[in-house]
């Protein structure tokens, strides 16, 4: 209902100032009297200032949809054309690639590194410092929208700087508070070692003693004591940094 009562002013407000112009065009020409003025300028308003309203109208409402809860840090056509140059980054190294895939990985990694008690213990995580803000969010709906700031490579690591729009729930002495937010990523993968079939981090096999244990949960493997590189299997976030 608030945007149809803003909408509405818009085209009022136009068709007033189509109107006005129009009228004091009209009376300009000395031989045009008041009231056929005034006719022709209903017109005028009725036809051209009511059009043009109606498209000032939704043109507003586009931009206002692109900024709420901080889409406007997305850029629309960076976020069209994410997709094309992920793709083209992985081409070389993964035929397979996937697209859906690879954001439904990096989705799951955020996820779980901004809701766990512990990130440091995250073998996939080697962030320096961990925004405060993170530690009182207790729910995170990630809004389909993805944009690439830097890809690079270092050697035969494939590094990303990705940005991520979420809507988080965050409590905070005891009021829970809902908000918009950007979330860029930067990871990394080590595209000298092929993804193995079926990986997933939950359910890895360290190469020192063979073992299998669960990466979400810790970092070294609880049988050996060997670090695990995720690096070598696939992605690792090198800084997760909250968009002001």
């Amino acid at each position: 209902m608030k945007n149809v009562n803003k909408r509405g002013s818009t085209i009022w407000i136009t068709m007033l100032v189509v109107f006005l112009f129009t009228f004091i065009s009209f009376l300009s020409d000395r031989e045009n009297p008041i009231p056929a003025s005034l006719i022709m300028s209903y017109f005028v308003t009725l036809i051209f200032g009511g059009i043009t309203g109606l498209m000032l109208s939704s043109v507003l409402l586009i931009i206002k949809q692109f900024n709420r809860d901080g889409r406007k840090r997305i850029p629309f056509w960076s976020y069209v054309t994410a997709k094309g140059k992920i793709s083209r980054a992985f081409a070389p190294y993964d035929p397979v690639f996937s697209f859906e895939k690879f954001e439904g990985q990096i989705i799951a990694l955020i996820r779980m590194t901004v809701l766990a008690d512990h990130p440091e213990n995250l073998a996939f995580y080697r962030g320096s410092s961990f925004d405060p803000y993170f530690q009182d969010i207790i729910e995170m709906t990630y809004m389909q929208a993805l944009t690439v700031n830097n890809i690079h490579m270092e050697g035969s690591e494939l590094c990303l700087n990705l940005r991520t729009w979420w809507i988080n729930y965050s409590e905070h002495d005891g009021a829970i508070n809902r908000r918009g937010d950007c979330i860029d990523i930067t990871l990394r993968r080590n595209t000298a070692y092929i993804e193995p079939p079926g990986f997933s981090i939950t359910s890895v096999h360290c190469p020192a003693c063979g073992a299998s244990f669960d990466t979400v949960r810790q970092r070294n493997c609880p049988y050996c004591g060997n670090e695990y590189h995720m690096e070598n299997a696939g992605f690792i976030i090198e800084k997760l940094a909250l968009v002001p």
